[in-house]
């Protein structure tokens, strides 16, 4: 371990640092806000040692399964769907200190009836009325209703913002984890195949003899 240690320090460093800028240029959130993966230097420094021992330089194939992985799992689809539509929701609640505009239209047969002060229910024929009215309103005072919603609007929008960052954090490392995990077994594997030929070489020189 500690000679393959070595071998990266001196002769894999450009290459995981390489891996490294291309893993944390591809990985941002909504709003181009970075994912901060603490692991991907990690990952990169694994992935190294792994090359010096197989031969294999599978950076961009890690780039590209990660990415997968991301842009496709369903979960981290719905949290970012969740998070759009707080997004609308905080959109909203600014909406509360804006002016509001309604029109109102109403057409129809009427018939008005009233109680006079004499108890006497006095009312007309029926008639055709049509009428148009508009109403312009604005809050002056709500009892700061407004602030303290949109504060709490911007916190859910935090939140859920984190919370596309965890999901995104823990599927990118565990799409890495099984990533580095095929890259073993194939070399556990073609190191067997070595070993067996090795062995079967051996014994049919000891059955020559």
């Amino acid at each position: 371990m500690e000679n393959l240690w070595r071998m990266w320090e001196h002769k894999q460093r450009p290459f995981a640092e390489i891996a490294y800028r291309v893993w944390s240029s591809r990985f941002t959130g909504l709003r181009g806000e970075h994912l901060g993966m603490n692991f991907g230097k990690v990952a990169a420094l694994a992935l190294a040692a792994l090359v010096v021992n197989s031969g294999m330089a599978c950076a961009d194939t890690l780039t590209g399964v990660v990415q997968e992985a991301l842009e496709t799992h369903p979960e981290l689809g719905a949290i970012r769907f969740n998070r759009r539509a707080i997004d609308n929701e905080l959109n909203a609640a600014r909406g509360l200190d804006l002016p509001t505009f309604d029109v109102r239209a109403e057409v129809g047969r009427q018939r008005n009836s009233y109680l006079s002060d004499t108890g006497i229910e006095n009312s007309n024929e029926w008639h055709d009325g049509k009428s148009v009215g508009t109403v312009l309103s604005q809050r002056i005072f709500d009892g700061f209703e407004s602030r303290h919603e949109i504060a709490r609007q911007k916190n859910r929008v935090d939140s859920a913002r984190w919370r596309v960052n965890d999901t995104a954090n823990s599927i990118a490392l565990r799409a890495v984890q099984a990533y580095l995990e095929v890259i073993r077994a194939n070399a556990v594997l073609i190191a067997a195949r070595n070993n067996l030929s090795a062995h079967q070489g051996l014994n049919a020189r000891v059955a020559a003899r």
